[in-house]
């Protein structure tokens, strides 16, 4: 079962982060991180039950509105959220995006993050650009962006 719930600081905090993730983003920066987006809203917690049955996050995304015309996306996931978990928040992650007023929707990925790239384009979003050295560690960024059909 999987439960989706409004996102709370602590449930970025609480997760088991994907291998890349745990690497990039120290606990420090995490919590700067949740209280930047729990204070802008728009974002939710996705839960799944273990084998013991207990409710562990998954995953933790949404959005920030740059202004009413612009939102970006973020998103941090658990290392391991399953193909019924993929299948599930995809589902969810379009029906929000598609739900969203803006004409400008976004998101950055790492580049090199194949899984992140293919996940922003399951979402109906769709390289716009590169940001050179745009990461904090000098890393390339890709723009992805919802693109009107």
């Amino acid at each position: 079962m999987i439960a989706i719930t409004p996102f709370a600081v602590s449930d970025l905090l609480e997760m088991v982060l994907s291998p890349t993730a745990a690497r990039e983003v120290s606990w420090h920066e995490r919590r700067a991180l949740a209280a930047v987006y729990a204070e802008a809203g728009n974002c939710f917690t996705a839960r799944a039950e273990d084998a013991e049955g207990a409710m562990r996050v998954i995953f933790c995304g949404g959005y920030v509105e740059r202004h009413t015309q612009h939102a970006s996306l973020w998103a941090f996931y658990a290392g391991d959220i399953g193909l019924h978990g993929w299948a599930f928040l995809l589902r969810r992650a379009r029906q929000l995006i598609d739900a969203m007023p803006h004409r400008r929707v976004d998101a950055a990925v790492r580049d090199g993050e194949a899984a992140a790239a293919r996940w922003a384009e399951r979402c109906g979003l769709r390289l716009e650009t590169t940001l050179g050295e745009a990461a904090p560690d000098g890393c390339d960024l890709l723009i992805y962006r919802r693109i009107e059909e």
